[in-house]
């Protein structure tokens, strides 16, 4: 990966209203990163209401064929992004246990990744940037997605997973913390971690 540089991201921006695209063939690092992103513009997208219980998403997400689905709110405004591999992990497990319910009762809401805690790169920086460049700028920001915007608004993502299936090759995000703070978190919850 040392021939490929990580991209500069934000954090946070607005919602959107649109659907994504998939693309669909096997690529090396070195083609295009344009070639993994998922417009938030194609009719194909699987979008679900905020409010969605863990076994309905879970058997929405399986029956899609999907990883992941967009969370939107009653406006059809985007505010996140649920994982498949997240729905029984240790982690939402202990969310459950936190909000004192059970752990089928969770919501797609309470699942998702916030859109303003995803970094995000612009478009014009991704048109001009290789997928191995996006493997990189995940790894370095420790996220699962990549956000890409255009004028302030998001027009679709990357997730690490499409880069793997595309590409064959796994991208090891490290799940440390970002600030001081996130790092003494986690050394002393490292359950956290999972």
């Amino acid at each position: 990966m040392s021939k490929f540089h990580s991209l500069a991201v934000e954090l946070g921006s607005s919602a959107v209203k649109s659907p994504l695209v998939k693309a669909v063939s096997f690529f090396s690092f070195s083609d295009p990163a344009n070639v993994v992103l998922e417009n938030i513009t194609f009719k194909d997208a699987l979008f679900v209401k905020r409010h969605l219980k863990l076994p309905e998403l879970d058997a929405l997400l399986s029956a899609a064929q999907r990883r992941h689905a967009l969370v939107m709110d009653r406006n059809g405004e985007v505010l996140g992004i649920v994982n498949k591999h997240s729905l029984y992990n240790g982690k939402t497990v202990r969310l459950a246990k936190e909000l004192g319910v059970a752990h089928n009762e969770l919501e797609a809401e309470q699942l998702m990744i916030p859109l303003a805690r995803l970094p995000s790169v612009s478009k014009k920086a991704l048109e001009q940037a290789k997928i191995g460049d996006i493997a990189l700028t995940l790894q370095r920001c420790n996220s699962d997605f990549i956000g890409v915007t255009e004028n302030d608004e998001w027009v679709g993502f990357i997730a690490a997973l499409t880069i793997a299936e595309k590409t064959g090759e796994s991208i090891h995000i490290s799940l440390i913390g970002q600030s001081f703070a996130e790092i003494v978190h986690a050394v002393r919850h490292p359950e956290a971690l999972e």
